[in-house]
């Protein structure tokens, strides 16, 4: 029946399809209210967006491109790498932070841990009790024939032989006191003499005797211990000559001992000499007590510690010296008002060379923000005592700082390898300018420029190098030439530019004459070679064909140029680090 209605009017079929194909596309394409409108994304129209290359994210653009290093197409930075404000903060989404491990630990101030509980906490180390060191001496002239003490560590006991030594200046006193012993009482004094020539030689009475009766000298001479102990030094070799007085043994009395403590000085005003302290061997599993015999007058500049000691019987040698101990002290005192210190665990800090670092969680931030913080610390026995960077209350990273780190290194924020500078710190951060113009130059000053753009390249190479010491060198050698650039015969305004370009250039060399870390000369050439640069364009000055060379990632990603005597990219700002990142721009 449908059907027969449809064929009698198609007209009306046609109708009714087109009507509901108006509504379908309502459906589905119109903006209806609570709907989102679908619309093309458009990267480039987003405020703010910027655009990395994959390979090397150091890379940051405002617009979408290619990276000047791999030729890559550049893709906009992920919110989560770029999310955090400042430079030295880093942003992790809580996914990765979960997947690092990343731990943190809230610094409370408050009396150092060592003394929870009311207890002075100490650590040092078991040493040689210095007043039983003795220094065992030869006290005859001639050679060593025979050592029967050959190795550190053995014990000896007072009389015991240590060597014995042939002595021609001592068979000779022997023969006079045999030569006096025949002429009889007649000549007492005389014999007299000749034993007391002897003596002096520590010849025993018994071994004198022992001449006297049997007529006949003795070739060698026996040393004996002249204390009980443990050999801690062995300064003779078998057929040395040694002379009176000269040191053959060390040896130790190890039946009592020192006990060294370490104390900073806000813990002092809660020690005092009589004190009595437990001590405890944690290699043995045993505890000691002892007296506080000795505090130390002066404070170790590097440490900033005191030395405390106790002495410590040792009558059956089961203590040794350079045992790790741990002292507490009931004092009934309490330490200085200053003794307020924040500690840090070992986990948490980063070192690299003279420098440490820490990651803090910063506060009231959307997601895990990371910023990094340079401290200055002090060793002490349950992590580090921090003096400086750090304040009670802070949320340090203790678990996963490395991987932390390590995604502020991928993102080029700043990081434990990439200490960032602020721009404007140094005239370094300047660029070559632009608009430099073309100066006369007399003979004598293009020759000048010449033998200062060779020192400067020889400077180059040195940092490329990585020799700080032969970099010093070379910018002192450039410096000097400052004062001897000739002026005579110029124009006022190449004259004027000279001295412009000369006195930004006497700052920086003097910085890096002086300098001790390489990656600041590194900087401070930046200024250099923006300087040099500028000196050969206006006056013409390089004989031979220079490259003017640019890498996009130094000072701190905007960029610095330099000039090379070869086509080929060798980076003076990383060395081997990235030793071939750049571009030659022109060609000089």
């Amino acid at each position: 029946m449908w059907k027969d209605k449809i064929n009698q009017r198609p007209g009306l079929f046609l109708l009714l399809a087109f009507a509901a194909g108006l509504v379908l596309a309502w459906l589905l394409f119109s903006d209806r209210p609570g709907s989102e409108t679908a619309a093309p994304h458009d990267h480039s129209a987003e405020a703010g967006t910027l655009w990395t290359c994959s390979m090397h994210p150091q890379i940051r653009q405002p617009e979408p491109g290619l990276c000047p290093l791999c030729g890559m197409e550049l893709i906009p930075m992920r919110e989560d790498a770029e999310g955090a404000a400042s430079p030295t903060q880093v942003r992790l989404s809580p996914s990765a932070a979960a997947l690092a491990g990343v731990q943190t630990l809230i610094l409370g101030s408050s009396a150092p841990p060592s003394e929870a509980g009311g207890a002075l906490r100490l650590s040092g180390q078991l040493r040689i009790d210095e007043s039983r060191l003795y220094s065992q001496a030869a006290h005859v002239p001639g050679r060593i024939e025979s050592l029967q003490v050959n190795t550190t560590g053995e014990s000896v006991r007072k009389g015991q032989v240590l060597a014995s030594v042939y002595s021609p200046e001592i068979l000779t006193a022997q023969q006079e006191l045999i030569q006096a012993t025949k002429l009889g009482s007649a000549y007492e004094g005389l014999l007299e003499a000749a034993r007391e020539k002897l003596r002096r030689y520590r010849i025993s009475e018994a071994q004198i005797r022992r001449i006297e009766q049997e007529g006949r000298t003795f070739d060698r001479i026996q040393i004996v211990a002249d204390v009980s102990g443990i050999v801690t030094e062995r300064n003779v070799a078998l057929g040395d000559y040694v002379m009176p007085g000269q040191t053959l043994y060390q040896i130790a009395d190890l039946s009592r001992l020192w006990v060294e403590l370490e104390a900073y000085e806000n813990q002092l005003s809660a020690i005092r000499e009589g004190d009595l302290l437990q001590i405890d061997v944690p290699q043995q599993g045993k505890s000691y007590q002892a007296k506080v015999t000795f505090i130390d007058p002066l404070v170790n500049a590097e440490r900033r510690t005191t030395r405390i000691r106790a002495e410590l019987p040792n009558p059956t040698g089961e203590l040794r010296p350079q045992m790790l101990v741990q002292a507490s002290l009931q004092s009934g005192r309490s330490p200085s008002a200053q003794a307020s210190v924040l500690l840090v665990p070992r986990s948490a800090v980063l070192w690299t060379g003279t420098r440490s670092v820490v990651y803090v969680k910063a506060p009231k931030t959307e997601g895990p923000v990371y910023e990094m913080r340079e401290v200055s610390l002090t060793p002490s026995a349950g992590g580090y005592l921090v003096q400086e960077g750090l304040q009670a209350g802070e949320e340090v990273v203790v678990n996963g700082a490395f991987l932390v780190d390590a995604t502020a290194q991928l993102n080029n924020k700043t990081s434990m390898m990439n200490r960032s500078q602020a721009a404007a710190a140094t005239p370094a951060a300047a660029a070559p300018a632009a608009d430099t113009p073309e100066l006369e130059a007399t003979p004598a000053l293009r020759q000048h420029l010449q033998n200062m753009l060779t020192v400067y390249l020889r400077l180059k190479n040195d940092l490329v190098e990585a020799r700080p010491a032969a970099a010093k060198k070379e910018a002192a050698s450039l410096l000097t030439t400052l004062d001897q650039v000739p002026h005579t015969g110029m124009s006022a305004p190449a004259h004027a530019y000279l001295q412009k370009q000369l006195q930004g250039l006497q700052p920086l060399l003097q910085a890096i004459a002086a300098g001790k870390e390489l990656d600041q000369m590194r900087e401070q050439f930046i200024g250099v070679s923006n300087n040099m640069i500028a000196l050969t364009k206006a006056f013409d000055a390089n004989e031979k064909p220079l490259y003017l060379q640019f890498c996009p990632m130094a000072n701190n990603d905007q960029g610095a140029y330099w000039l090379s005597a070869e086509k080929e990219i060798r980076n003076p700002y990383y060395g081997s680090m990235m030793l071939s990142c750049g571009e030659v721009t022109e060609e000089l």
